[in-house]
């Protein structure tokens, strides 16, 4: 009421004709409007001891009303600092508790759902000043700035897997998305500010599995898996396809043997679990890099096939050797491009052409290499 009273008062004198009586209620109307001002402005003032203070409540009425003293700029800065100070607190007060993916998931959760409810507030307190709303844009950057640095601190710092990189990436970008439902577009910088560290952890990834391929294949035995039960084969099939969705029922024989090396069946299970964690990753600045990686990595693989065929020692194992080839270039590729589509919306061409033409060349050189015995 007072507030009221004294902006009725203040409209009234700046309708009224100058003259002394006016001046000198113009001098005591601009004191209270001062006072008034300074305690509003001590009310959304952000301290270590009363940064929260008043809640969003009190915040919220003490904006309303600087602006209708006229203060918007004022309003508008210690509105948005405020806001800094709660998302600030909310971090402190969020605890870490298991994986880091659910540590990811709570804390983008709670600062985009921040920036959304502040983004609203925002637009309802300053709907008729639009010069605040640049202020309101430069202070969601900046924020998003520092949630960004803890982001990259919390999930690159350490030595993560590929698959928990890409859960954590993945929970963000779709948190920030919905910032568009107000008007708020901050995908692209968030991209920009991940772009580097995605990059080098897909490259790390690409060259960790082609080196394990390297080493595994240095043991190959070409030797069917062999599980020792009926019992053991049905929980290792069905964890494999939970796991991947690689179906491995009809290659059961013996009912405890598998028609494929335990080399084959490691490399498919995190071949697929790399062009997943990929598909979450994905961005059209990142396209060529993701392409050239699945590719990359499955011709290392077959390139090992290959290298074998052409041992002389293999000779009697070139049925089975194929084998195993066929599986790769059908079954896991079709996986594969079924993620892929799933993702993009278009088939994987590479590997299009890779099940036409790869599997002829390996009979091939199986062919010849049996022909020089």
């Amino acid at each position: 009421m007072y507030l009221h009273c004294t902006i009725l008062v203040d409209e009234h004198l700046r309708d009224s004709p100058a003259s002394p009586a006016i001046k000198e209620y113009r001098v005591r109307i601009d004191h209270r409007i001062k006072q008034l001002t300074e305690a509003l402005t001590n009310e959304l003032q952000v301290s270590p001891e009363r940064s929260l203070r008043g809640g969003p409540r009190g915040a919220r009425k003490a904006v309303t009303q600087l602006i209708r003293l006229g203060k918007s700029s004022q309003a508008c800065e210690l509105f948005l600092a405020n806001k800094s100070a709660i998302i600030k607190y909310n971090i402190r007060q969020l605890k870490f508790e298991g994986s880091t993916a659910l540590y990811i998931k709570k804390l983008s959760h709670m600062f985009f759902a921040t920036l959304m409810d502040t983004g609203k507030e925002f637009m309802k307190a300053f709907t008729e000043h639009f010069a605040c709303f640049s202020a309101f844009i430069i202070w969601a950057k900046t924020e998003l700035e520092s949630f960004s640095g803890i982001f990259l601190r919390q999930v690159f710092a350490s030595k993560m897997s590929l698959s928990t990189i890409a859960e954590c990436v993945h929970v963000v970008r779709q948190q920030c998305s919905k910032l568009g439902e107000i008007g708020l577009e901050l995908s692209f910088e968030l991209n920009n500010k991940l772009f580097k560290d995605v990059e080098k952890a897909i490259k790390d990834s690409r060259d960790q599995i082609e080196d394990a391929i390297k080493i595994r294949f240095k043991d190959e035995t070409w030797r069917p898996l062999n599980l020792h039960s009926k019992q053991e084969i049905c929980n290792f099939v069905k964890d494999t396809k939970d796991a991947s969705g690689l179906d491995l029922s009809k290659l059961i024989y013996d009912e405890c043997y598998l028609s494929l090396t335990s080399n084959t069946i490691q490399f498919s299970k995190s071949f697929i679990s790399f062009v997943e964690d990929l598909m979450k990753l994905h961005i059209g600045e990142m396209h060529d890099l993701i392409s050239d990686s699945i590719v990359g990595v499955f011709k290392a693989q077959i390139s090992q096939v290959e290298h074998a065929l052409k041992i002389k020692k293999y000779i009697r194992d070139h049925h089975f050797i194929l084998k195993n080839a066929k599986y790769l270039l059908e079954n896991v590729t079709t996986l594969a491009v079924q993620y892929y589509q799933e993702k993009l919306g278009e088939p994987f061409k590479p590997f299009l052409l890779i099940q036409q033409s790869d599997f002829k060349r390996l009979k091939k050189i199986s062919e010849k290499v049996g022909a020089m015995v």
